[in-house]
């Protein structure tokens, strides 16, 4: 019995180290979906002016971050 329980945890270690398919899908979908956001929120923040941004909180150095990302649209940092 002892030797069964050891066995049963040395396979759950060794799974624990490789990830099945359905996480990997499942990670591949978030991170496509969180790309998504980071793009929608980006385009939103670039269509706001520079006194409502710092009317949200932003600090200059955001504000020119947030406007130089405006040029790399299609990237994704």
């Amino acid at each position: 019995m002892t030797t069964a329980t050891f066995d049963r945890i040395e396979r759950i270690e060794a799974g624990a180290k490789t990830k099945g398919f359905a996480r990997r899908l499942f990670d591949r979908y978030l991170d496509a979906q969180m790309r998504k956001a980071h793009l929608r929120v980006n385009a939103y923040l670039q269509s706001l002016d520079d006194k409502a941004l710092a009317g949200l909180g932003y600090t200059p150095a955001d504000i020119r971050n947030i406007r130089q990302r405006e040029a790399s649209v299609g990237l994704i940092v």
